[in-house]
């Protein structure tokens, strides 16, 4: 139901996207299509597969990945780091997500589009 709801926002989001702004809308197609991609897959098995796992054990590169904040203590063990495991969809939504979130930050991102006036029809 979420997932219904999800898709109608970011198609209204689409509609409303100037053809113009191709970046907004990849942005916007990206998100929908992981989000319809679990959909997919909860729907036709019943649970979402996240089939990419990335370990690291090299303990230089657990030294290194310790010491950033937030994400070593939470993801690094004594002797290894897990990342948890995640799908294409997933990787969609967040790729999707950053580069809207590239889109909202760029300069004049949030000054009205002026439009065009229309032609004056001559009598």
């Amino acid at each position: 139901m979420f997932t219904l709801v999800a898709l109608g926002v970011l198609g209204r989001m689409l509609w409303e996207t100037a053809p113009a702004d191709r970046f907004q809308g990849g942005a916007i197609g990206l998100v929908a299509s992981g989000a319809l991609g679990n959909a997919v897959d909860r729907a036709w098995r019943g649970t979402v597969t996240d089939f990419v796992r990335v370990h690291v054990a090299d303990p230089a590169w657990v030294e290194r990945l310790r010491g950033w904040p937030l994400v070593g203590p939470a993801l690094c063990g004594r002797q290894s780091c897990d990342w948890p495991a995640f799908n294409v969809a997933d990787m969609a939504i967040v790729g999707g997500l950053a580069l809207f979130a590239l889109v909202l930050l760029r300069p004049g991102a949030r000054e009205p589009v002026a439009e065009e006036p229309e032609a004056k029809a001559e009598a």
